[in-house]
């Protein structure tokens, strides 16, 4: 074991700076036992967090690290928490191993003065050698689990535009964006038994709920799960009753009755949690934002695990960024064909999650 990693008692070892991660999601509170200054060198010289115990002496090792500990200690005797860490554990190894990005340096220039505000620390230095730096990642910035960029390159709020700067970095080999069809309805519907169908939701739904516009369909779903306003579902139907309606039939297509029952009695334990155990703090007061917050932090997660698992079955695959439920990717084009064939069978729970695919 490095001496960079942590011993906390339980099953496989942690990073001082991924276990502050860990403990601000379950706490809902920033923690910190490294100083800024310390873990601003290690950012300056490298992406690998093991590098603090580099930077300080045995003894302040010893105490952080005995302090770091009881921490952890503190927080696993709930057994909800000791089942999320490993699934956790598994999404911050995957993000830590995302490979570096090669871009073409004139179009990446150009597409950095059009879109500022996509560039991150040092930035600039590293845009002439086609090399990006690291997209660093949080799992901690947003309520949800959300991604977030702490640094380097945002490609999660750049333009689409951003990705035709990207190159291979090896020969023979195309970048590919894999995409999921439909996430969070599909979440939703794998939550509570339902049934989404292996192919369009929004198309299965129609048929279900008898809805002849896919649009009033997208509209009725964001209404159903996410308690948005109606008016613009009245709009395409031209009737409030029609409106009203058709989001009830959504509703009962997605249980949406049952998750809420089912949220409802984790609130009055002091807790809602997502499919995989994390804690969603922010709703258990807010019933509204319930079913909103459980479909996009489960989606979130289980998009990142289904990719762990896509790459594993294709272990060329070479993983460069996550954005959000996307994978953008290398991957050498003999090996095309078997990514195809493995983007078909990603499942999770006996729900199927569709993909769709294609070359940058």
């Amino acid at each position: 074991m490095r001496v960079a990693q942590i011993d906390t008692g339980v099953p496989g070892a942690i990073t001082l700076p991924a276990l502050e991660e860990f403990l601000h999601i379950i706490d809902n509170e920033p923690t910190t036992f490294l100083d800024s200054g310390i873990k601003k060198m290690i950012s300056n010289i490298s992406k690998d967090p093991s590098l603090w115990a580099l930077m300080i002496t045995q003894s302040k090792r010893d105490e952080i690290i005995s302090t770091a500990v009881r921490s952890i200690k503190g927080v696993m005797i709930d057994a909800d928490n000791q089942n999320y860490l490993a699934s956790w554990m598994k999404i911050r190894e995957f993000l830590d191993s995302l490979g570096r990005i090669s871009v073409v340096p004139k179009a990446w220039s150009q597409l950095r003065e059009k879109f500022p505000a996509m560039q991150g620390p040092s930035f600039s230095a590293s845009v002439m050698t086609g090399r990006l730096p690291w997209t660093i990642y949080s799992t901690a910035g947003s309520s949800t689990g959300r991604l977030t960029v702490s640094s380097g390159p945002n490609f999660l709020i750049a333009p689409a535009e951003a990705r035709t700067a990207l190159r291979p970095s090896f020969p023979d080999s195309d970048i590919v964006i894999i995409d999921f069809s439909s996430m969070e309805p599909r979440v939703a519907l794998m939550a509570t038994g339902g049934d989404a169908g292996k192919g369009d939701v929004y198309r299965h739904l129609m048929k279900v709920c008898g809805i002849e516009d896919r649009a009033a369909a997208k509209l009725a779903t964001i209404s159903a799960l996410y308690g948005a306003s109606e008016s613009r579902l009245i709009e395409t139907t031209g009737s409030r009753a029609r409106a009203k309606s058709i989001i009830e039939s959504v509703r009962n297509f997605f249980n949406v009755t049952v998750l809420e029952d089912r949220l409802e009695q984790q609130a009055q334990t002091g807790m809602i949690r997502n499919f995989f155990g994390r804690p969603l703090h922010k709703v258990v007061k807010t019933p509204r934002l319930r079913v909103n917050h459980f479909s996009q932090s489960t989606a979130a997660e289980l998009a990142v695990l289904l990719f762990i698992d896509l790459c594993s079955k294709v272990r060329t695959l070479r993983p460069l960024l996550v954005i959000h439920d996307a994978l953008i990717a290398e991957i050498p084009r003999s090996d095309f064909r078997d990514l195809e064939v493995a983007c078909q069978k990603l499942e999770f729970k006996g729900a199927t999650f569709p993909t769709k695919m294609e070359v940058i």
